[in-house]
């Protein structure tokens, strides 16, 4: 058991270090390509993009899960 412990935590270092290094090369990428103020924009845009679908999706499944959690529905 020991053995495949330490096998375990060997992958999950490798794969967290290669996941670190992989996203970081892709912001000096996106960095490099658009510039800190185009990175900023992105970064917006994906900000408000994310808070306007959690507000659809509030709206809309709200209603649902209380409906659900009451045993509201018609029978």
């Amino acid at each position: 058991m020991r053995k495949f412990d330490l096998l375990q935590s060997l992958l999950v270092t490798m794969v967290l270090t290669l996941s670190l290094r992989r996203n970081f090369s892709v912001y000096l990428f996106r960095v490099n390509s658009l510039g800190e103020v185009g990175m900023k924009r992105v970064s917006k845009v994906v900000c408000d993009a994310g808070k306007e679908l959690l507000l659809v999706v509030l709206n809309h499944l709200q209603v649902r899960i209380i409906v659900f959690a009451f045993g509201l529905f018609p029978k």
